[in-house]
């Protein structure tokens, strides 16, 4: 009698565990559009990007102040790493360096600027400067404004301290 209960029971938990297998096929034969497909872990709609960024710490200082290419420019990680450079110049390296840009964009007054900053500069000067930057605020691409501000505010408050 109790291999008959055993196998009574056995029989209904295959016959419910069978329900349940049909029951979700049935509910996954109703789905409109199938699942997307997995390349390496990624859902396929996710690709990799067309542009690549150019990690520019590891650019040589020398080499910093040459680029001038608009993908270069609108990249904060330029400025920071330009920042970074100028600082390592002497004073009479900065400014002979920022001779070398017309100041005739809203890019070469920043590299301009950013050069004058660490050159010994007088008060009239970082003004000067500033002024000049100034006259291309609407031209400054908005990836690079945060910094540019924060960057102009610091110069401000050294040409105030002056």
């Amino acid at each position: 009698m109790r291999l008959t209960l055993f196998s009574a029971s056995v029989r209904q938990s295959l016959g419910r565990m069978f329900l349940a297998a049909l029951l979700g096929l049935s509910l996954a034969s109703c789905s409109q559009t199938a699942p997307p497909t997995m390349i390496k872990g990624l859902p396929s709609h996710l690709s990799e990007p067309e542009s690549k960024i150019v990690d520019f710490q590891q650019v040589n200082c020398e080499h910093i102040w040459s680029y001038v290419d608009v993908t270069a420019v609108n990249n904060p990680l330029y400025w920071l790493r330009a920042v970074d450079c100028a600082v390592c110049l002497s004073p009479a390296d900065a400014r002979a360096q920022a001779k070398c840009w017309p100041g005739d964009s809203w890019h070469a007054a920043f590299k301009q600027a950013v050069l004058l900053s660490n050159g010994n500069i007088t008060p009239l000067e970082r003004h000067d400067y500033l002024q000049r930057l100034d006259s291309y605020s609407y031209d400054d691409p908005s990836a690079i404004r945060p910094l540019l501000m924060l960057w102009r505010e610091g110069q401000g408050s050294l040409l105030h301290l002056s």
